[in-house]
């Protein structure tokens, strides 16, 4: 197999889909508040979220924080035993920025590994991308992995989770937070042993600041002007679009498609 010149990582949240007023904040928020947890969880997720979002937006949350979020987040999904097929149901519903699938087929034409390192669930992630046609587009997704049991006493496989199921745990190695994209992103171009230094990486926020590995080849979407300006010390490229289109042209030319 040749190696391929590049591989392309991408945030999720805020990336693949939209921002702005009337949008999910994310899908991990999407499946809090639609996928049929008790009222108790509902709070103890919402005090979470009110502790920690701001400084992760920021790029200003520390590693250990981010990831008591993380686990905080998954231990009340495996306490309440969120449904996977409810999770599944709430993200469904969730849009996707125009031109994203138009650039994932470019990338899958021109032979250029593609995956998703997001400080998310993948459950939810490959559930987003399936929806929109596209989960056969996206070669890895580094995300935390929720375990699911099916009720009579067995366990859907990482590869192959339980068409139903209920939580019931996760794996705590499988866990990313905004600290650890560089090294998801460095271990996935080293399957395709491209260098470091030929990842090109889309993000969105400050808790992208480590997607990828140099700041150069990182380029961030922004909603307007106000919040480019805020996280242009992040990225070598910061675009204002609601859709892919500048992306993608971005990928072009660093790839030398144009």
């Amino acid at each position: 197999m040749n190696t391929p010149s590049h591989v392309v990582v991408f945030d999720n949240d805020g990336t693949f889909t939209p921002k702005g007023p009337g949008n999910a904040i994310s899908l991990v928020n999407t499946v809090d508040n639609n996928a049929g947890l008790p009222e108790t969880a509902k709070k103890e997720l919402q005090a979470l979220r009110d502790e920690y979002m701001a400084p992760v937006l920021n790029g200003a949350l520390s590693h250990r924080d981010q990831r008591e979020w993380m686990h905080g987040t998954l231990g009340i999904y495996h306490r309440h035993g969120l449904d996977l097929n409810r999770a599944r149901g709430a993200v469904s519903r969730l849009s996707i920025r125009p031109g994203v699938k138009e650039c994932l087929i470019l990338l899958r034409d021109a032979g250029i590994p593609r995956a998703i390192v997001s400080f998310g669930v993948a459950d939810f992630i490959e559930a987003y991308l399936a929806t929109h046609g596209i989960a056969g587009m996206v070669d890895s997704v580094y995300a935390a992995r929720l375990r699911f049991f099916d009720g009579i006493g067995c366990y859907g496989s990482p590869e192959n989770m339980a068409k139903t199921g209920i939580c019931d745990g996760y794996d705590p190695d499988s866990i990313i937070v905004p600290a650890n994209k560089g090294e998801a992103s460095r271990h996935f171009a080293d399957l395709y042993r491209v260098p470091h230094d030929r990842i090109l990486a889309v993000g969105d926020s400050g808790g992208d600041k480590y997607l990828g590995h140099a700041k150069e080849n990182r380029l961030l979407i922004a909603s307007d002007d106000k919040e480019a300006a805020k996280i242009s010390a992040f990225a070598g490229t910061v675009v204002v679009t609601d859709d892919f289109a500048p992306v993608t042209q971005w990928l072009k030319s660093k790839l030398g498609l144009t």
